[in-house]
């Protein structure tokens, strides 16, 4: 039997290319031809490499919460301190304001694919909301080990380090959803410096 034809994409390149319209348009505002667009592929190429639309969707989402969870792990082995870690992750919901990656000023921001996608599906589609929460879960992983970094790994400081973790967690989706209702900068920059100046954390 004949081999398939050998594919002329980068499959990371597409799924890029189709998590920024979803992210952009959202799941039921994207079409197959919008996709298509986006990709270079022709129907055939997307059908046989990813599947159908909700398929891809998944894939997408997969790959952003990946990326999301390995960006914030870098971000931390960059950064000098714990405040600044959480400063820097925090504020990334304030740079939204100023626009999208490009500096173009946004009518709406983006936000956080994972908090968009959840309010858009809620429970209507299981593995979806299995990826979600699993990306989910592991932001605040990440976030956790920051927080026992800045207590000197005290075992004790495993459930703080947790639970103020959701709390944080909690608190950044907030401030997207108030970004999204034009509260500015300058005034969520205020609560982030209140909380984070209230954590028992090492300087």
């Amino acid at each position: 039997m004949a081999s398939g034809r050998p594919r002329t994409f980068a499959e990371d390149d597409v799924l890029q290319a189709a998590t920024r319209t979803f992210w952009q348009q959202g799941y039921d505002g994207t079409s197959l031809q919008d996709l298509l667009e986006a990709t270079g592929l022709s129907k055939s190429s997307l059908y046989q490499s990813f599947g159908n639309k909700q398929q891809l969707f998944h894939a997408c989402v997969q790959r952003y919460a990946e990326h999301s969870v390995s960006n914030l792990r870098q971000q931390l082995q960059a950064s000098a301190t714990v405040q600044a870690f959480l400063r820097e992750w925090l504020g990334t919901a304030l740079r939204e304001c100023r626009g999208d990656d490009s500096g173009q000023p946004a009518r709406v921001p983006r936000g956080c694919m994972l908090v968009n996608v959840a309010t858009e599906f809620s429970q209507r589609d299981p593995q979806l909301a299995a990826i979600i929460d699993n990306g989910m879960v592991a932001i605040r992983a990440v976030v956790a080990e920051a927080l026992r970094q800045g207590q000197s790994n005290d075992p004790r400081m495993n459930l703080w380090a947790d639970n103020t973790a959701m709390t944080l967690h909690t608190l950044m989706v907030g401030l997207r959803t108030q970004v999204k209702a034009g509260v500015s900068a300058a005034a969520l920059s205020t609560v982030i410096d209140q909380v984070i100046g209230s954590l028992p954390l090492a300087e």
